[in-house]
């Protein structure tokens, strides 16, 4: 399955220059309910939920991806409005979790009813570890969760390698990315695989960004 993630330009030909990823680490995602989706209704269990929180925050990040590239409002938000640049991964299915939109806070209870009544299970975890709020829908996520090991020496941050799990398929730059197709291309020299390049514009007849059929120089 090809997946996409979105970033700046120049981050985009960084990860591809050194066949790497950035792990998001839990503390710093934009979204402040991440891993505190359930209602917890007294002081206790909120200071037992953060506890584990911070817990998880330690040992885990993710990888965070959008099935399509072609919703606006993903290049306006993690693509540096529009400039920035989408790698499409090929990533096997099985390792990808989708985030599991939801309108109102369910309390633990009724996660425990859902998958069973062992409150460390396996999908209960896995519930609080997807959970968001509805009105994050449109970035269409998957996620793929990491054991944090030592972060890079030179830069103090957590990376993944490219590798068969993670595998280069795809690049877009976005509607008003002017990074030269040469760049990409000269930065893509190094990958045995065929990785398709390609420009987007913004469509005429809807609100998405789309294929540029007339490519970099129109």
């Amino acid at each position: 399955m090809i997946v996409y993630h979105l970033c700046e330009a120049k981050w985009a030909l960084d990860n591809l220059e050194n066949g790497r990823i950035k792990v998001s680490q839990i503390e710093d995602l934009n979204d402040p309910f991440e891993l505190s989706g359930p209602y917890l209704k007294t002081k206790k269990k909120r200071n037992q939920f953060r506890s584990w929180r911070t817990t998880m925050a330690k040992e885990f990040g993710m990888l965070c991806f959008s099935r399509d590239w072609s919703n606006p409002v993903l290049w306006s938000h993690y693509a540096n409005k529009h400039t920035g640049i989408a790698i499409g991964f090929e990533i096997p299915p099985n390792l990808l979790m989708d985030v599991i939109y939801t309108a109102t806070r369910p309390p633990p209870e009724s996660i425990q009813r859902a998958y069973g009544t062992q409150a460390e299970g396996e999908e209960y975890v896995k519930t609080l570890l997807l959970m968001k709020y509805n009105d994050w829908s449109y970035e269409d996520e998957v996620r793929v969760f990491k054991d944090i090991n030592e972060p890079d020496s030179s830069t103090g941050i957590h990376f993944v390698d490219f590798g068969d799990n993670l595998k280069v398929k795809e690049v877009i730059a976005g509607p008003l990315c002017t990074t030269k197709e040469t760049t990409i291309r000269s930065v893509l020299s190094k990958y045995p695989q065929e990785i398709n390049v390609m420009k987007a514009r913004l469509a005429f007849k809807s609100f998405r960004a789309v294929k540029n059929e007339k490519g970099f120089n129109a």
